[in-house]
């Protein structure tokens, strides 16, 4: 669910390498702007780890900078595929988490 106050990212279609820097911008501008940012993913047909990599960065300086990243709708579909085959996993509690442990990125439910 998202918050009333948050500012939302959706990302759609296919996001690759190709699009990292522009999606790394959008976040790290979104987080200098609002203490929480939700990037919705339910959108997303096909991604690539860089993807994942600017999602797990962003959710580090949200983290140093006191702010919250969430996402949303990884759960599912090209989103959850990627995160399997990188040892990562959505909990019961519709968190990611690495396989050894919980992550910092928290999952918004819709």
């Amino acid at each position: 669910m998202t918050h009333p106050t948050s500012f939302q990212i959706a990302l759609a279609g296919t996001p690759s390498l190709r699009d990292a820097a522009e999606i790394a911008g959008r976040l790290r501008s979104a987080l200098s702007e609002h203490d929480e940012v939700v990037v919705e993913l339910q959108d997303v047909t096909s991604t690539d780890i860089a993807v994942l990599q600017v999602l797990i960065s962003a959710d580090r300086t949200a983290t140093t900078g006191g702010k919250i990243l969430r996402v949303a709708g990884a759960d599912k579909g090209a989103m959850q595929s990627l995160l399997l085959n990188a040892g990562l996993a959505i909990t019961a509690a519709g968190q990611i988490a690495t396989v050894g442990g919980p992550s910092t990125l928290e999952h918004a439910t819709a």
